[in-house]
């Protein structure tokens, strides 16, 4: 590249570039690479998009059709071939192609094998992020993907705001504890001795009895029907005073551990 520019420049005195295009003369160094059309100094990773990981790369063995390598356009713009340095358009596209690196075209695409993303986004490759009711949270994360308020279905479900449903005690649907279990795995037993009996921390508890209001019989009905039982506000499958799971006849297992 520096022969081409050299071959050009001559009528310029030593010391001093005459633009390409231009009938001035800058001063420059000729050996450097990095000298740009307005007459400025650039390092050839100044402006560089990120690279999709460590693939991005030059054809080594690629030689343009003026003889140059990959190396010898750092620092010039190689889509400016056709109408700086008497390219053709197809010779141009060589170079791109072949040169990415060195022409600062490394491709940002992360999802190579996705046409229609370049990022993975919240629903990863291969996935449209698609957000049908709009509220910034796309339908693969979106637990009620046709209300905008919720992205989860609560204790009303979607489509109802909490609090406005009936006021009829109920589990929350899609609570799953910390060891795997639904609501309907804590029938028959004590929720308020999670963490003494079944290896639960105390957080954990407070998060079965929240959630599983109907199941761990944590329905507030404003009057304590167990006034005698510290532990229990209702009565459940085995009355007041008795923990729930350790009575004769509760018809659940829970298998723990």
């Amino acid at each position: 590249m520096q022969n081409l520019m050299k071959n050009l420049l001559a009528p310029c005195a030593l010391g001093t570039l005459m633009l390409l295009g231009s009938l001035g003369c800058e001063t420059g160094d000729l050996e450097d690479e990095n000298f740009l059309d307005d007459g400025q100094t650039q390092s050839p990773d100044d402006d560089m998009e990120p690279l999709a990981g460590a693939t991005c790369a030059d054809n080594s063995s690629f030689v343009d059709a003026q003889g140059y390598r990959c190396a010898d356009w750092v620092g010039y713009d190689c889509t400016q071939a056709v109408e700086k340095y008497s390219y053709t358009s197809a010779q141009e596209s060589s170079i791109l192609a072949n040169c990415p690196k060195s022409c600062n075209k490394c491709s940002t695409d992360l999802c190579p094998n996705d046409p229609n993303k370049t990022q993975p986004g919240q629903c990863g490759c291969g996935t449209p992020d698609t957000d049908s009711d709009g509220d910034g949270t796309a339908n693969c994360k979106d637990g009620c993907p046709s209300d905008p308020k919720k992205t989860a279905p609560g204790l009303c479900g979607c489509g109802k705001a909490e609090g406005t449903c009936s006021t009829t005690c109920a589990d929350n649907t899609s609570f799953v504890d910390a060891q795997g279990y639904k609501c309907s795995g804590w029938v028959g037993y004590d929720c308020t001795r999670a963490a003494e009996e079944y290896g639960y921390t105390a957080a954990q508890e407070t998060q079965i009895l929240q959630n599983c209001k109907k199941t761990c019989n944590q329905c507030s009905t404003g009057t304590d029907n167990c006034p005698n039982d510290p532990n229990k506000t209702e009565p459940g499958l085995c009355g007041c005073g008795v923990p729930e799971g350790t009575c004769s006849g509760s018809a659940y297992n829970v298998y723990y551990g």
